[in-house]
């Protein structure tokens, strides 16, 4: 330690301020890169006082080759300027620094250097030297540019994936990849961060149940697996498919989305026409049956009105089968014009027709059939007429036993002469 105790003593250090042997064994010692230099920052200075034997290995330089010497040999072409520009402000206003920047050993190796700098200040409160404790983190640098760059290249396959990808919690939609905000037409996170919150504001239904936004939502769908959902999509009704995945550590939920909507539309325009006479574009028997599982979910009495056109086989055999069909698609029209729109009207097979009418009694169920068979009976594009069975159910009660009773009726109204409506119970 001689060699250091004059150096400091030619720039004027008195004997208290200049660190004792005892000390600067210690840092000698010590692990972590030390370095002492003067306080002065113009020209070649600061100089360089005392380095320690980690610094030494750190850098390739002996301590007798940095005394006297300024740290800016330790610089080079890739040593940042701005964290320069701040060292220099920071150490010219008399305030501790710390950063991070590229230096260069003896043989030209750069290495990344964490360092502190503090000033060590006077009795008198002048600034006399600069104490710094520094470290290579070059090892730590690599290791967090390969990190950003694995997570650059995970952020730039999720945003090219096609599938909708987004972070959520069920209330705030944290982040989103670009097939999520372009197709719900997120311009600016933030701001739909502020003015909406979550896509769920979006959704209509889920699994084919009425949607009502809660936080709970994103948490029942990552339990029962994949839900269906339909969306208010800028004005118009979509469908999407939707995955959720807890993020244990995060408190959140990966949210993937795939739009499904012409696929359900597709499947709706099949189902359509699986459950429609093609000539009518009425419900035919099987439609029948799945709307009749809806009515019954709603527990309401209802009525079945069983109609069969008069003397239709004449109309074939005289006027031809085209004939038969038109007075047929004339029988559908008038039907759809004076029932209402949760009425099911439905071709029962050949030319007999039913209509279901929901939350109806029979009084009402006998005026609407009376009313049917005159407006049958007007239309010109329906070249007979009509006789109508009336039955009527309670909510519980199979379709099968009213329309037994409508058709029992409506045998009866063919004997007792057509065009007429007879009622098959029960009784009001």
């Amino acid at each position: 330690m001689s060699a250091l105790r004059p150096a400091m003593a030619e720039h004027d250090l008195t004997a208290g301020e200049i660190p004792s042997d005892e000390l600067l064994v210690v840092l000698d010692a010590a692990l972590t890169s030390v370095i002492i230099t003067t306080a002065e920052l113009d020209d070649d200075h600061p100089q360089i006082l005392y380095v320690n034997k980690a610094f030494e290995r750190m850098t390739g330089y002996t301590r007798a080759e940095l005394i006297g010497r300024t740290p800016r040999i330790l610089q080079g072409e890739r040593t940042e300027r701005a964290v320069l520009d701040r060292l220099r402000h920071d150490l010219e206003h008399g305030h501790d620094f710390s950063g991070q920047a590229v230096n260069y050993r003896k043989d030209g190796t750069p290495y990344w250097v964490s360092w502190n700098i503090t000033p060590i200040r006077a009795p008198d409160g002048t600034i006399r030297y600069f104490f710094s404790n520094q470290k290579d983190v070059t090892e730590e640098v690599r290791l967090r540019q390969a990190l950003e760059r694995e997570r650059a290249l995970l952020t730039q396959i999720i945003d090219l994936n096609p599938a909708m990808i987004g972070i959520s919690d069920g209330q705030l939609l944290h982040q989103a990849n670009s097939a999520l905000r372009e197709y719900f037409g997120i311009t600016d996170l933030e701001r739909f961060q502020r003015e909406r919150g979550c896509i769920c504001h979006y959704f209509k239904t889920l699994n084919g149940h009425p949607f009502t936004p809660s936080p709970a939502w994103i948490e029942a769908a990552a339990t029962s697996g994949p839900v269906k959902l339909q969306v208010d999509h800028q004005g118009q009704t979509g469908y999407l498919l939707a995955e959720c995945r807890r993020l244990p550590e995060e408190g959140g939920f990966v949210l993937t989305l795939h739009d499904i909507t012409d696929a359900e539309l597709a499947h709706c325009r099949a189902r359509e026409q699986a459950e429609r006479d093609p000539l009518t574009q009425l419900l035919n028997r099987r439609g029948l049956d799945r709307s009749m599982a809806h009515l019954h979910g709603r527990t309401c009495a209802y009525a079945v009105l069983f109609i069969d056109l008069d003397h239709f086989k004449r109309i074939n055999d005289s006027c031809g089968h085209e004939a038969g069909d038109a007075a047929l698609q004339g029988l559908a029209k008038v039907l759809c014009r004076h029932t209402r729109k949760s009425d099911l009207c439905v071709r029962w097979g050949g030319e007999e027709f039913l209509v279901v009418l929901p939350q109806t009694g029979a009084k009402d169920a006998r005026r609407i059939a009376e009313k049917l068979r005159r407006a049958i009976g007007r239309d010109h594009h329906v070249p007979t007429t009509a006789s109508i069975g009336v039955g009527c159910g309670r909510a519980d009660e199979p379709l099968e036993m009213v329309l037994d009773r409508a058709d029992q009726a409506v045998y009866r109204a063919k004997r007792a002469g057509r065009n007429r409506v007879v009622y098959g119970g029960p009784d009001d």
